[in-house]
């Protein structure tokens, strides 16, 4: 092609390009006029520039001594005393960031150098940048009160020293953020001048949010002009709270995710474990902030969070909350939506009727397809929550076409809190207590055998003696009725409930004790209608339903007793006394036990176990998170869907059921997670007595 040809294919280009987006096109020596805002003293303000009659910032990035000094000399000052970054002046100046998509910036990357008229700087073509709200860039001119004579006592500086703020200093500008503070209050090195203060964007996620005034991605901070993440090695609530605010979102949602669960970044990291309060102005003043250049250790890949406007409003459509309706939720300033059904239960609909000023029994339903707006994202709430917006939010993958709806009653006993009337009055019963506690309980994996009394609740799920197998121990579970057993529903994805027989009154598995053990066949298996619907583990709970022998289901004797159940309304915050048992391996390498072992463990918070599974996406209300003082214990291969029992006025409880997600094959430091029984009260008494059903 010609020289002649490439000339003209240019020209065409930069025409195309012109009338296309004129303002990309343009460069410094458009700029109009020149102005300070924010400030009360003409002398000071954030920096704005006007071209073609549209006012815009400047971002920091980059700006300095230099370009404070070109500023201030085209106002009619001296020359600049000081130059500021991270919106200074700004009316959100106390760390209520304006959402990015609302600042206006012309200049970004401004350079000036030894030059006396900003059309002599250059920059990034007029209007492009990559700067977020918070990036204005200010200045402070000299004046005639400002130190720089003597006056006041304070200290006299040149043109080219800077004012340390204690006025007792003045120090070469070239010594300012230079990574040593020379200033004796260390004024010169001070974040806001020298950082990128709560510069934060997010990285579009790969899950669709489809809710007006909520934002959800990967975080990106900026550090010294540098983009990067944050590991996500430690994820808090308090830490998503602080990010939130420096994208300008306060008072609402502020959720952590870990990152995989909306996509990995590429980006290096810049900082690690914030450990914030959730009062600071911005990431980078949290007290575990560790700035850091390089790649997150393995698999902590990022912090990802969702965050929304403060508040949220909620009703029922219809305005009949006890006669039942549609879930509706508004954000401020935006319209009225109904939410998705997926995953929406009775501890979701609780907190939704306490807000309406229902204290009574609350009913979840699924709905049919909506109209009009709704939330694409699923409600996750544990029962206790005040406020909505304090429940936990997942992003749903695909579309929801479908709403959530609810029944609120007033202020009474609710049917499913306490469910002994349905269960057998000896529940919870061990013989020979003196026994119970001998030796102290260890853990599973390499636990003490367990006393011989001490889990008469306690089955396992085997193949048939007769098969190549012998009896090998798949699962655990907990008798609750002469019927029925409480396992998990993850037992049974390799084995159908007719390859499964249930043993009970087993206690060493090398000998068939005919006066003691006996097996069941099953009869039915209901699984948790929301199984799996929102991850592998989700609802993890079966109830099994044994066929009777003789017209006789489990003879409960010292070896076989039923467990109680707690009450949909009973707290985990305090309970005590609490173990697992199973016949589970301490390892891979180890064959099944003959006897069963027990751990002594304790349940930790909800705000610990999900910083340790890696915020909302893997942590859910289901969940409860159990550990010991060692915090080496872990259930293992044969322990799941076991009993993680507590004693309550006397009794041994069902709180827990082992969830398949704990691994015994590695030591694993911190929780391991059990399911929740108490979320799943009126479920249970449902499949066990029909007639408990609410109309």
């Amino acid at each position: 092609m010609s020289l002649l040809c490439l000339e003209s294919l240019s020209r065409l280009l930069l025409l195309a390009a012109l009338l296309r987006d004129p303002v990309s096109a343009q460069d410094v020596k458009d700029i109009d006029r020149l102005r300070l805002v924010g400030s009360e003293n003409p002398y000071e303000g954030n920096v704005q520039v006007e071209s073609g009659g549209v006012w815009g910032y400047v971002c920091d990035d980059g700006f300095g001594f230099p370009e404070a000094d070109v500023v201030c000399k085209q106002l009619g000052f001296e020359g600049a005393l000081s130059f500021t970054r991270n919106d200074q002046f700004g009316s959100n100046a106390a760390g209520e960031r304006r959402r990015g998509e609302q600042t206006k910036f012309w200049l970004d990357d401004l350079r000036c150098g030894n030059v006396s008229d900003l059309k002599n700087c250059s920059s990034k073509p007029l209007g492009i940048h990559d700067c977020v709200s918070s990036e204005i860039a200010g200045v402070v001119c000299r004046h005639a009160t400002d130190g720089t004579s003597e006056t006041n006592g304070t200290s006299v500086c040149s043109a080219d020293e800077f004012r340390c703020e204690d006025d007792t200093y003045c120090i070469s500008r070239s010594f300012v953020c230079d990574f040593e503070p020379d200033c004796l209050d260390a004024s010169d090195h001070r974040s806001e001048l020298c950082d990128d203060v709560g510069v934060v964007r997010l990285v579009d996620g790969n899950k669709p949010l489809n809710v007006p005034g909520m934002v959800a991605g990967t975080v990106l901070v900026k550090r010294r002009g540098v983009w990067g993440t944050i590991c996500d090695d430690g994820l808090r609530d308090a830490d998503a709270k602080v990010l939130c605010r420096s994208l300008g979102y306060t008072g609402g949602w502020a959720v952590p995710f870990y990152v995989n669960y909306l996509g990995k970044t590429n980006v290096s990291s810049v900082l690690s474990r914030p450990e914030c309060v959730g009062d600071e102005r911005w990431v980078g003043a949290c007290p575990g902030a560790v700035w850091r250049a390089g790649n997150c250790e393995t698999e902590d890949f990022g912090l990802s969070v969702l965050c929304s406007e403060g508040g949220v409003d909620v009703r029922v459509a219809g305005g009949r909350p006890r006669a039942g309706g549609r879930l509706e939720v508004r954000l401020p300033g935006f319209e009225w939506a109904s939410v998705c059904d997926a995953g929406f239960d009775d501890l979701d609909a609780q907190v939704v009727c306490r807000t309406l000023g229902y204290e009574g029994e609350a009913v979840a339903t699924r709905g049919a397809e909506t109209p009009g707006p709704l939330w694409n994202v699923a409600l996750d709430c544990t029962g206790a929550e005040t406020l909505l917006h304090q429940c936990r939010l997942r992003i749903l993958t695909d579309r929801c076409n479908t709403a959530a709806f609810l029944t609120c009653a007033p202020a009474r006993q609710r049917t499913d809190a306490q469910p002994h009337y349905a269960l057998p009055s000896e529940c919870g019963l061990v013989a020979e207590d003196s026994d119970l506690y001998i030796g102290g309980l260890a853990k599973v994996r390499g636990g003490i055998v367990a006393p011989r009394f001490s889990n008469p609740w306690m089955v396992i799920l085997v193949t048939p003696r007769e098969e190549l197998r012998f009896g090998k121990a798949l699962c655990g579970g907990s008798i609750i009725t002469e019927d029925h057993v409480l396992t998990s529903a993850f037992c049974f994805n390799s084995y159908g409930s007719h390859s499964v027989v249930v043993r009970a009154g087993d206690y060493n598995a090398d000998f068939v004790e005919n006066s003691f053990e006996e097996e069941f066949d099953i009869d039915k298996v209901w699984f948790h209608e929301q199984y799996k619907e929102l991850g592998e583990y989700d609802n993890n709970i079966a109830l099994v339903k044994i066929q009777r022998k003789n017209g006789r289901g489990f003879s409960f004797t010292e070896r076989v007793r039923p467990i109680c159940l707690p009450s949909a309304d009973d707290s985990y915050e305090n309970l005590y006394a609490c173990s697992v048992a199973g016949f589970g391996s301490r390892g891979q390498s180890e064959q099944e036990p003959t006897q069963p072992r027990e751990a002594n463990v304790s349940v930790v918070s909800d705000a610990s176990c999900e910083e340790r599974f890696g915020g909302s996406a893997v942590f859910s209300s289901a969940d409860i998170c159990l550990s010991d003082s060692s915090r080496f214990v872990t259930s293992c291969a044969g322990d799941m869907g076991g009993p993680v029992a507590c004693t309550v006025y006397g009794r041994r409880t069902l709180y827990g059921i082992v969830s398949a997600q704990s691994s015994c094959f590695t030591f694993q430091r911190g929780p391991f997670k059990g399911v929740r029984v108490s979320k799943y009260i009126r479920w249970i008494l449902e499949k066990i007595d029909p007639t408990s059903r609410r109309n």
